[in-house]
């Protein structure tokens, strides 16, 4: 290995995270083995090699600056947009059309969807009159996202830029504005950090049909169309923060990932860009992105979890958003987790984006005017997290914040601190007081009147801790240990279909996990009959433990709940007790018991539903 090859490898060693694996399921091979998201990120060999091959001289445009870096992980909240003429047809951008997709493993296998031409003719009736550019940057701004990344071009290959390098583009539509310009200029305006995601895929563009390795793709597709899209993306629109990838897993070569970067790091060396011009497991890139998922535990390598606040990558005609404490505990997590997320909407066919989508972006904006200061700036730790919930810190003072997301009984017992506190208050409650104390090594946290469903704030209550040291200072320390629940053997009063085939209870069991871990939000399913009017799961343990914390997944996060009541109990020697009575339930609900229970079971039973009951997960520590 050179000298050049091994100062940029010097400096990749940042931080990161990608899909984490659910209870049941394993991590993607995205993770290096022995990657735990603590230790100095290790390069993958498959990195290494790859840039061995690459010029010197090229190489200096493979990273960006760790103060740029480190700016954009301070700002932890951006809003994504996923929009373009296929908006007036469905709600799932290029996935949802019906028709050719080169280079991709379901090309030829597509069976249902928009028809080709009815999707790809879109554009001759785009006109979205009531788009304001300034009018959503400015919700953007008043959600407290400090960032916007925008669809320039998706797989299928429409511009939403007027660009001389096709026709397929916004210059054709009715609507004839170049829509990257205006946001661009409205961010500028209001201060907003601008990203262009960009798909180097192009489903329609004939040239992107000729082989990777050909001639006539370099010069035709690379030299004449993707790299002067790019070129114009980051040259005409001024200061321009990011570019976000999409490159569905190709390798870096295919691009010509080289002279790719080059192009749009020689003029601005802070561009920002994610890790989707390689495969995943090349960890390339400045950041890494899980979709759909929150990213694990992970302050080694700068991460973003992107999710939808409702409906499709695109336009839904009337999806309901997330609930705000839905929206509230995936922001707060993916900071404790060490990450930033990217919360997406899609504007309608008039240009406008749904009521129901900026009325909850605004409440975010809300929450984060009141207690930004535990998100904005912080990092994650040094508590890891669990159904408790987890913590930030000040990346520069002595300050640690305590966010708890569980229902839980006014105690919080977590692992004594290296540290002094000097102050604890609740900040979502001054007028609340907080005692803490340390017995047998760990420390307590109390709030007087804290009860059911932390009644003294019921998204999260945030307990802040003034130490005596500088919190970036202090050691990650683990909370909860191995789900109870892996090695369990679940059955249940029924169990339903989930498309053509029933359902099995053990679906919600723990598999290998070795910490608690959100992960991916949607896996295998129980789901009980729909003619089950009380239905009911239990899972016997592998041997009798002390449980006193409990996490359970209903169905897709961010869902409405089908449970209306439910009562969750826990067996000892053959006698069963109840401990907490509830109503919703939803894709993140914890509990913290009062005191630990002893048990070899836990039983659940849904004695209120609107309909059939979905379960993901359930964990026991």
């Amino acid at each position: 290995m050179n000298k050049s090859t091994q100062m940029l490898l010097a400096t990749l060693v940042l931080a990161s995270s990608c899909l984490s694996a659910n209870a049941g399921k394993k991590r993607r091979s995205i993770y290096d083995k022995g990657d735990d998201g603590v230790v100095p990120f290790k390069v993958p060999q498959r990195q290494i090699n790859y840039l061995e091959t690459v010029p010197a001289e090229y190489r200096k445009y493979f990273k960006t600056p760790k103060k740029a870096i480190e700016a954009w992980q301070d700002d932890k909240f951006g809003v994504f947009m996923h929009w373009d003429p296929s908006c007036q047809v469905t709600g799932s951008v290029s996935w949802a059309r019906k028709g050719p997709r080169p280079h991709h493993s379901s090309d030829g296998k597509v069976k249902s969807g928009i028809p080709e031409d009815v999707y790809n003719s879109q554009y001759k009736t785009f006109n979205p009159v009531k788009f304001d550019a300034d009018k959503i940057v400015k919700m953007v701004k008043d959600a407290g996202a400090k960032y916007l990344t925008f669809t320039t071009k998706h797989h299928n290959g429409f511009c939403m830029f007027d660009t001389p390098t096709t026709d397929y583009c916004i210059r054709n539509t009715p609507y004839k504005k170049d829509i990257c310009a205006a946001l661009a200029k409205a961010c500028h305006k209001y201060g907003i950090k601008l990203f262009w995601y960009y798909s180097e895929p192009d489903w329609t563009e004939p040239t992107y049909r000729y082989d990777f390795n050909s001639k006539e793709f370099k010069e035709k597709y690379l030299e004449k169309y993707m790299y002067p899209q790019l070129k114009q993306l980051v040259t005409k629109y001024g200061k321009i923060d990011g570019i976000w990838f999409d490159g569905l897993g190709q390798k870096p070569q295919t691009w010509g990932a080289e002279k790719m970067l080059k192009i749009l790091r020689e003029n601005n060396p802070n561009l920002i860009v994610n890790s989707r011009f390689a495969q995943g497991n090349m960890r390339m890139g400045d950041f890494d992105g899980p979709e759909n998922a929150l990213g694990r535990f992970q302050i080694n390598r700068p991460w973003e979890t992107c999710y939808r606040i409702g409906g499709a990558w695109g336009y839904t005609k009337n999806a309901k958003p997330l609930s705000l404490k839905d929206a509230i505990n995936l922001l707060v997590r993916c900071a404790g987790n060490g990450g930033n997320l990217l919360l997406n909407t899609g504007p309608a066919p008039d240009g406008t984006i749904q009521e129901s989508h900026i009325k909850r972006y605004l409440e975010i904006g809300k929450w984060l005017k009141k207690y930004g200061e535990s998100i904005y700036a912080t990092r994650g730790g040094p508590y890891k997290s669990g159904p408790w919930g987890c913590s930030t810190r000040s990346k520069n003072k002595n300050i640690i914040y305590i966010h708890i997301l569980a229902n839980w009984f006014g105690d919080v017992s977590l692992p004594q601190l290296p540290a002094k506190i000097l102050k604890a208050e609740v900040i979502t409650d001054p007028q609340k007081k907080v005692k803490y104390f340390v017995k047998k090594g760990k420390l307590h946290l109390q709030i007087k009147g804290a009860g059911h469903s932390a009644v003294d704030n019921p998204i999260d209550t945030i307990i802040k801790l003034t130490l005596n040291k500088k919190a970036m200072d202090l050691p990650i320390i683990q909370t909860v240990g191995k789900s109870l629940t892996i090695g369990a053997t679940a059955k249940a009063s029924s169990s339903g279909k989930n498309g053509k085939n029933l359902t099995d209870p053990n679906a919600v069991v723990a598999s290998n996990l070795t910490d608690f871990d959100d992960g991916v939000f949607m896996k295998s399913v129980w789901r009980s009959d729909r003619k089950d009017k009380q239905p009911w799961i239990e899972l016997q343990l592998e041997k009798p433990s002390l449980i006193s914390q409990l996490s359970i997944q209903e169905g897709r996060y961010g869902a409405e709940s089908t449970v209306t009541e439910f009562t969750i109990s826990l067996k000892y020697k053959g006698k069963w007790k109840k401990v907490y009575k509830g109503t919703k339930l939803g894709g993140s609900f914890a509990l913290i018991l009062a005191k630990p229970v002893k048990s070899d079971a836990i039983r659940i039973n849904f004695d209120r539903t609107t309909k059939f009951v979905t379960l993901n997960t359930i964990n026991a520590y």
